[in-house]
């Protein structure tokens, strides 16, 4: 089952980043089937109370998102996060339990940093006005997490 979810998983975040980089958004359809398999494997690997937690954590990632997409477009008046952004996280939380959210974030902004950086090294000219889709960031952070998990790592 663990292989299969894997696979699932990795199909399933390779189209939604392919998807964020032309588009610059993340399908509900992916997001939200990553969501609820993510609910689904945590009720087969430990139940109710599993299923539940892994609930929270869905939830607990999608409204920090949306915290900081609403607080961004309060101040800048633009929309500088999308929802999907928030989808995906709660995805994350759903496979990953609520204490990885944060490092999913954390290494996600990292990746999304460096890319910045290697951008501008390249000769390309940033600004505020500069888009960067997130979700191939969060997608590669919510991989490797998941990667680590399966291990017994984390």
């Amino acid at each position: 089952m663990t292989i299969a979810a894997t696979l699932l998983l990795v199909v399933a975040l390779t189209w939604l980043s392919c998807v964020d980089i032309r588009e610059f958004r993340l399908p509900d359809i992916g997001t939200l089937l990553l969501v609820a398999v993510g609910i689904l494997l945590s009720f087969a690997r430990g139940g109710p109370n599993l299923a539940v937690a892994a609930l929270v954590a869905a939830a607990l990632g999608f409204v920090s998102l949306w915290i900081v997409a609403f607080i961004y477009h309060r101040y800048r008046g633009v929309n500088g996060l999308g929802l999907g952004d928030a989808k995906l996280l709660a995805a994350a939380g759903a496979w990953l339990g609520p204490w990885m959210l944060a490092p999913v974030v954390f290494i996600g902004a990292i990746l999304g940093l460096c890319y910045a950086l290697w951008l501008r090294t390249t000769g390309r000219r940033l600004s505020s006005e500069t888009r960067i889709p997130f979700g191939p960031f969060l997608s590669a952070s919510f991989l490797f997490l998941w990667c680590l998990h399966v291990a017994g790592l984390v």
